[in-house]
């Protein structure tokens, strides 16, 4: 919910969509019955590589994997997850 925006978060799921746009990937991560979108952008400060953004766009979809990351809101609704009001910006 939005109330829990800027709390970290770990979250371990399914890989099931990737994708890489610009500068930052959008993944979907799935567990049996929800979705939420993680979102990582390369940063100027070398923290966040552009090598990084497209190793995670290059997991196979499926792969089980641990997201650690901040939940925000976003501007619109995440329209592809079941959790729409909220997304991950992966640290």
């Amino acid at each position: 919910t939005p109330k829990l925006a800027g709390r970290e978060v770990l979250i371990r799921g399914y890989l099931q969509v990737s994708r890489l746009v610009g500068k930052g990937a959008f993944v979907l991560i799935r567990s049996a019955l929800y979705s939420v979108q993680g979102v990582c952008f390369q940063t100027k400060d070398g923290t966040i590589s552009e090598a990084m953004c497209k190793y995670i766009c290059g997991l196979p979809a499926e792969s089980v994997v641990d997201v650690k990351g901040t939940l925000t809101v976003p501007d619109k609704p995440v329209e592809a997850a079941t959790q729409q009001t909220v997304e991950v910006q992966i640290a």
